[in-house]
């Protein structure tokens, strides 16, 4: 199996505008084709070397090239299957490594190359910010959610992403947190009406709220009245998209403090 960054490598891609996934599949082996698909996004056939993926039409451009990258991830570490795919950007379950995820990981990867990635994020001057992230999700030809869930892998700050479902996707959660982010600190089950969340559940597309909110309104493992969290939301079309930005270093250290402690009492 090949790796995204030999994939980028040999595509000789310097920059996000190199990033020509059609030209990498091809170099892969892989003909892309658009055709009407009913039931799926996109499908991957494959004999011997070669192979075609078929990427439904009526997609926008950003969800077209995740599912060619989704597609390449089954080609480079599923080779020799079929797949008919509806692909998800979206941070699954960590402890469900299926090939779905192993292919979502993949794509993200080949779309939003680690250094360069990182390199749009030092380059920006946002810091953590709904703004900032869709910058770099222009910048990378991706939608809002890849580009916030590359975005807590890779920038090094303590956020959580956390995705609230409305309409279609109503009562859907999901969410992915940074490795500065214990696991002990665990979101509510449910969304607080407190939250600014709360409060674009039926505000109109694309409205944001930003600002310092009690921590305990997102953690359930939180003392009250006594963190801060900067709270980040904006409303698009499947629902609210949250980044939590945990600026108080105090609460990272005392609840880590906390886990050693509680671990060396076993």
């Amino acid at each position: 199996m090949r790796r995204p960054e030999e994939l980028i490598r040999l595509a000789l891609v310097d920059s996000p505008d190199d990033i020509d996934l059609e030209v990498i599949a091809f170099d892969a082996g892989l003909e892309v084709r658009d055709r009407a698909l009913v039931g799926c996004e996109a499908t991957l056939i494959g004999y011997g070397d070669k192979g075609i993926v078929t990427v439904t039409t009526g997609m926008s451009p950003e969800r077209r090239r995740f599912s060619i990258a989704h597609e390449v991830g089954h080609w480079e570490q599923h080779r020799g299957q079929s797949f008919t795919c509806r692909v998800e950007e979206r941070a699954l379950d960590k402890a469900a490594k299926t090939k779905e995820r192993e292919a979502d990981d993949y794509a993200s990867s080949l779309m939003m190359p680690t250094d360069l990635f990182k390199e749009a994020i030092r380059s920006s001057k946002g810091g953590v910010a709904i703004p900032a992230i869709s910058a770099l999700a222009a910048t990378f030809k991706a939608s809002f959610p890849a580009a916030a869930i590359r975005y807590v892998e890779l920038s090094g700050e303590p956020v959580v992403l956390v995705f609230n479902g409305t309409d279609t996707h109503k009562g859907r959660r999901w969410s992915s947190r940074s490795k500065r982010v214990p696991e002990h600190l665990w979101l509510g089950r449910a969304l607080n009406d407190d939250s600014f969340a709360s409060d674009l559940l039926s505000a109109p597309t694309t409205t944001k709220r930003v600002g310092k909110m009690p921590a305990e309104a997102w953690f359930e493992s939180v003392d009250q009245d006594r963190y801060e969290v900067q709270e980040h939301s904006v409303r698009f079309a499947e629902g609210i998209y949250t980044v939590l930005h945990l600026t108080d270093e105090e609460l990272l250290v005392e609840r880590m403090s906390a886990k050693r402690g509680w671990s060396n009492a076993e």
